[in-house]
């Protein structure tokens, strides 16, 4: 634990190197499922017994453990596993996204405590985690897990509700990304952004022209009865792409920094 590991993006994950008993294969960091799964085509391709009870021996993000009755699923991917969560217990997790590697730390060498400087919402993949943007002296949060959005996009209920269509509109694009595919935008040159202790003068933010695919980017708390909005749009690699940001999910701390 400690060290970077490069990743690549597969379907919206980070995939990232891994063993699984002793065999060296990828892990995708999964972002839709609360249990680990493993593909059993790596195992039959190495003569490895299983059954639908089997545990197995991982290697992960530098971590050696055990994993109990994961999903058991088959395919001819080079992915042997998927692994919940990203924000694991007793670790901080820290991604650079200047040169697209990630890495676990332990929370008291991270000392978050001292060196929060982002306020973050959720906590994990599943729940939707957000970091705040101050856009035109106003907090919003939005969501930055999802590897595949290359833009900075808000939702067109909010971008009309505060104005920012009629004052700050510049033009209008079809335009893809794979998180969406190509879709009509509305494009914004909004000023007096900050991102933690980043300030800029302003900033390129997208909206979608239709408000039909408001609800690809901003959603509910997952399983909860009393459902209540999130986030108000999703950070795009536009913006992520400078900085390394550190999460401890548990205190719900976050820092960034530009290197």
């Amino acid at each position: 634990m400690g060290d970077w590991m490069s990743y690549d993006t597969v379907d919206g994950e980070y995939v990232v190197g891994a063993t699984i008993e002793g065999i060296d294969t990828k892990a995708s960091i999964s972002t839709d499922s609360l249990l680990h799964a493993v593909n059993v085509s790596i195992l039959k391709k190495n003569g490895i017994t299983y059954h639908k009870t089997s545990s197995f021996d991982i290697t992960f993000m530098g971590i050696d453990m055990e994993i109990s009755r994961p999903i058991l699923y088959e395919d001819e991917s080079d992915i042997g596993m998927r692994i919940y969560p990203l924000f694991k217990s007793g670790v901080v997790t820290q991604i650079d996204f200047t040169q697209r590697r990630i890495r676990y730390l332990p929370t008291a060498a991270a000392k978050m405590y001292k060196n929060d400087n982002l306020r973050l919402r959720g906590g994990s993949v599943n729940s939707g985690m957000a970091t705040e943007m101050i856009i035109d002296g106003h907090g919003y949060f939005f969501a930055m897990t999802d590897p595949r959005a290359t833009f900075t996009t808000v939702s067109r209920e909010l971008a009309t509700e505060r104005g920012w269509l009629k004052k700050y509109k510049i033009g209008a694009s079809k335009l893809g990304d794979a998180a969406v595919g190509l879709e009509d935008y509305e494009i914004m040159q909004v000023p007096n952004v900050s991102f933690g202790p980043f300030e800029f003068d302003y900033a390129i933010i997208l909206a979608y022209k239709e408000s039909d695919y408001d609800d690809r980017i901003v959603t509910d708390l997952d399983n909860t009865v009393s459902k209540t909005r999130f986030y108000q749009g999703v950070i795009g690699q536009d913006v992520l792409s400078n900085f390394v940001l550190t999460f401890d999910s548990n205190k719900r701390k976050a820092h960034i920094y530009a290197p």
